[in-house]
């Protein structure tokens, strides 16, 4: 609690108060509130900071006057408790459904921000799933695995106004389901009969399961109640709906951020008011530069050809640098083989599964793509099957390694909703056999591949083959590329590390640690494996280290730097007496809220209008006087772009700002799995599939937010 002056009649003595509060399910609690005073927060140190006098930031001022901008909304508004920041309305009836029970709610984030110069308010919008307030009997509809709920929702009884959490459903209906009440055995359908006077619709149904002891309650009677955020992550269908619900241009988010200003009504805040805090309704403007994008090379190798991006996308007219052959390969389709799964999901309308004049066609196309980018690509795969059911998956890799023993790769099908085939597939492949796989869902392989649209997708599925079997498909020009990358230098990204001088090809090395844990565990014994392999693939030692490091928050800065950097220069010494290579440490960030737009509209790029791919913000909005600024490397085919946030926290090469940012930039655009600058560099985006790929190895649930381990 926070309050300009002393609080009369307590002053900084303390005093006990005694409350009564009535809970959710009707309850009478008392809680005893000790109030006293704490301590004084000025905002003299904050100026300092802002003057650039100090270099401590002081948190507990900034901490209270976050406090103090977010008393009004909180009053107004529903603050969901994991979001401290973001602020949801109440529903109005146009919420739009997500499926599965499920609606996004739209509400407004803000914090304070300490800039250059002044302390800034960032304003967006936000959104996120919220169980639809509806009776239980029509949530069971949309969510049929209420019996097995990961976390309870909290529902309302409608006989008595009652809020309860209810952890899953009765084995029994509510006519077989019966308890002691008074020495005797009576059914839930007779109880509320006799002491409510309600004669249930649905007595087959089974009952909601209320509070601690599990009590039970006819599902007719409960509604579920409003303003409860979904806990985990959406599926897939209900991730579509909500990027097609929320993804609006940038001029449409403009306007709804001013609005959302007006909204907050600051100039008539009164706890801002009583604390002096004046905020201006008008957006900061701010001068941005367009960093150029780098030449690429593509092949053939004896005489490479040249692709320059256009606003972060290019064309792939040539054939790749460096392709390697496919001598010898197979296909596998999969038909689900569950019926429950078999449900078309979102707007597809084609087959469940590709049959053979599907797979035909796709190995038709498929060579033909492949041999116009320059792979030799045998014609005729060594085994084609149409397999019913993921379960022999490992048997019949097995299988096609003991017969192919030249095999390179499998191509698989997935079928409709084919998730689990998708793991089974990758853990077969990856972990048991050693076998490349390549999947391509049904949806797609089954495309019309004469709309050279729709090549584009097998145009893609060859960049990651040629990935997955060593091959280059393009590299940067000598002639523009950074001039960081002209000596030896190893780019990490986390625990992926460049094992090449362009940089396009990498290491990774994966291990277990506990859930939560921030800092990577084992990560010297993982940079010296590392860098072996750069010295092994380069015959050089990097001078330079470059390590991006994602996921990290702004209180964990100090910790992981002391820890992650500290096992970085051991590494370095155990592998050589005396060999100390200069280190630079970036924190990239995406979980942010800074959104920046075009003011001149000839700047606007695409249908989106977005700001320019390769647009750097370093001064007004960034830290008074730490190494940060913002990059929007990318160009995004719907919705707002979103830049990336970079915090150098350790340099030792004393890097201009300028290489830094055009080394970012440059390795941007050397993603191999597409023909698109990405929002964060390549190694970063690789070191996410690696922690994704290593959850499908040992079959570790993402869903889960009980998963007592995680990967790096």
């Amino acid at each position: 609690m926070y309050c300009r002056t002393l609080i009369p009649g307590i002053g900084k003595d303390s005093r006990r108060y005694n409350l009564q509060y009535t809970t959710d399910n009707g309850r009478e609690k008392e809680f005893i509130v000790d109030v006293k005073h704490a301590a004084v927060v000025s905002l003299y140190y904050l100026n300092e900071a802002l003057e650039g006098r100090q270099t401590e930031i002081p948190f507990d001022t900034m901490q209270a006057i976050q406090t103090v901008l977010r008393q009004l909304p909180k009053m107004r508004t529903i603050q969901v408790r994991k979001y401290r920041n973001s602020f949801f309305d109440y529903p109005t009836g146009r919420e739009k459904d997500l499926g599965g029970g499920m609606q996004v709610w739209n509400g407004t984030f803000f914090s304070i921000r300490l800039t250059q110069w002044k302390m800034m308010l960032n304003v967006d919008t936000c959104a996120t799933g919220f169980y639809k307030g509806q009776s239980v009997i029509d949530f069971m509809c949309d969510f049929l695995n209420l019996r097995n709920l990961r976390r309870p929702i909290k529902v309302e009884t409608t006989h008595i106004k009652r809020k309860q959490k209810a952890s899953g459903l009765s084995f029994k209906s509510a006519k077989d389901e019966t308890f002691d009440c008074e020495g005797r055995k009576v059914s839930v359908l007779n109880y509320f009969k006799d002491q409510y006077n309600i004669t249930l619709q649905y007595p087959d149904l089974p009952c909601i399961k209320i509070g601690q002891k599990g009590n039970l309650i006819p599902i007719e009677l409960c509604r579920v109640v409003d303003g409860q955020k979904k806990q985990g992550k959406l599926t897939g269908a209900q991730t579509q709906q909500m990027i097609r619900h929320t993804a609006t241009p940038a001029p449409d988010r403009l306007q709804k951020i001013t609005e959302l200003i007006r909204k907050l009504h600051y100039e008539s805040d009164p706890y801002s008011r009583d604390f002096g805090i004046s905020i201006g309704n008008k957006m900061v403007t701010i001068q941005g530069r367009v960093l150029h994008p780098p030449l690429l090379m593509y092949g053939p190798g004896h005489r490479p050809q040249k692709e320059m991006p256009c606003n972060g996308s290019w064309e792939i007219r040539n054939q790749m640098l460096d392709p390697k052959d496919l001598r010898e390969w197979a296909l596998i389709s999969y038909i689900n083989d569950c019926q429950s799964k078999r449900g078309r999901g979102g707007r597809y309308r084609g087959p469940e599964y590709l049959d053979d004049c599907g797979i035909d066609n796709l190995i038709h196309h498929l060579v033909d793509v492949g041999r116009e980018k320059g792979v030799r690509v045998n014609e005729k795969p060594c085994y084609v099957r149409t397999i019913t059911g993921f379960h022999g998956t490992d048997k019949l890799f097995g299988s096609l390694k003991t017969c192919y023993p030249n095999l390179q790769l499998i191509v698989v099908v997935l079928p409709v909703n084919g998730d689990d085939y998708y793991k089974e597939v990758k853990h077969c492949g990856d972990v048991v056999h050693g076998i490349t796989t390549q999947c391509i869902k049904v949806e797609q392989a089954s495309s019309d591949f004469s709309d050279w649209r729709k090549r584009e997708t097998l145009v893609n599925l060859w960049l990651k083959i040629n990935a997955k079997l060593g091959g280059t498909t393009c590299i940067l020009d000598w002639g523009v590329k950074s001039p960081i990358l002209h000596r030896p230098v190893i780019i990490f990204g986390a625990v992926v590390a460049s094992k090449d001088s362009y940089p396009t090809l990498y290491n990774a090395e994966v291990r277990v640690q506990t859930h939560r844990q921030q800092i990577i565990a084992d990560l010297q014994e993982m940079v010296k494996i590392l860098l072996r392999k750069f010295r092994a693939s380069t015959r050089a030692i990097p001078e330079k280290i470059i390590f991006y490091r994602d996921g990290v928050s702004e209180g964990q800065y100090r910790d992981v730097l002391m820890n992650e950097l500290w096992a970085i220069q051991k590494a370095c010494r155990e592998l050589q007496e005396g060999y100390t290579p200069a280190i630079t440490f970036i924190v990239v960030q995406k979980r942010h809220y800074a959104r920046f737009f075009a003011v001149d509209p000839r700047d606007q790029m695409g249908k989106s209008r977005n700001i320019p791919a390769g647009t750097v913000v370093d001064t007004q909005v960034c830290h008074p006087y730490e190494f940060n600024w913002y990059l929007c490397s990318h160009a995004v085919t719907q919705g707002t772009s979103k830049p990336a946030l970079y915090h150098v926290l350790y340099d030792d090469s004393n890097f201009k700002s300028d290489d830094l940012q055009i080394l970012t930039n440059q390795l941007c655009y050397t993603y191999v799995r597409c023909a698109r600058s990405v929002s964060i560099p390549a190694p970063a985006y690789y070191a996410h599939h690696v922690a994704f790929r290593a959850r499908r190895h040992l079959k570790i649930e993402s869903s889960t937010e009980d998963s007592t381990t995680v990967l790096l």
